[in-house]
């Protein structure tokens, strides 16, 4: 059985992103703005909303690190028992 895999559908924001993976290169946009990176790819910066741009390719020798946080709601205002928060 053959599986089809899925593949990105570029619109003009993400198609610098998904041209420099094909080129085994990783592009991040980098806010004129503020000069925070942003990630992922997006017309705005998500702090300042300053228009964003393509202005680091990572390659093959780089190591590039980053971090994400899932929040999550405190039992208390879920509903929950705040006594059990974290157990099981």
């Amino acid at each position: 059985m053959d599986l089809v895999k899925p593949f990105p559908r570029p619109s003009s924001t993400t198609r610098p992103f998904w041209d420099g993976l094909n080129k085994r290169e990783i592009q991040i946009q980098r806010c004129e703005g503020c000069d925070s990176w942003v990630f992922y790819p997006r017309t705005r910066c998500p702090f300042v909303l300053a228009i964003s741009s393509y202005g680091k390719r990572f390659g093959l020798g780089s190591s590039l690190y980053l971090h994400a946080g899932a929040a999550a709601d405190s039992p208390a205002l879920c509903g929950g028992d705040a006594t059990t928060a974290g157990r099981g």
